[in-house]
């Protein structure tokens, strides 16, 4: 019986700075209307310090096609948690934030923090 290689992943000797945040989103509605939503969410976003957020839309991807990717790039996990709490206690963000799960125009499908690994 053949057992496969087990994968391993080599962490730079010196770790990147960036700590990226990923959502995937399925769209559920207009594109065009989410995308304005969340130019709303950019706004309120920079108000706050966060840096901004980019989006990708995915193509070739199988089932996946489609799908929505969203990114905010940290330079620190501290700036993360800083930007959490500032969103977690500022009234816009919260309203902007259940007027965008009240919409119908997405569902989130999966959150990550990603740690870069390019040697």
């Amino acid at each position: 019986m053949r057992t496969r290689p087990r994968p391993t992943a080599r962490l730079p000797a010196k770790p990147r700075l960036a700590h990226p945040w990923l959502g995937r989103t399925a769209l559920t509605g207009d594109q065009d209307a989410y995308l304005q939503k969340v130019k709303k969410g950019q706004e309120i976003a920079k108000r706050l310090g966060v840096p901004t957020f980019r989006l990708w839309r995915a193509t070739h991807a199988g089932e996946n096609t489609g799908t929505v990717y969203l990114a905010i790039e940290y330079p620190s996990m501290a700036a993360l948690a800083e930007a959490q709490a500032k969103g977690a206690a500022d009234p816009e963000f919260q309203s902007f934030l259940k007027d965008m799960n009240k919409s119908g125009l997405r569902t989130i499908t999966s959150s990550s923090l990603l740690q870069e690994i390019t040697p």
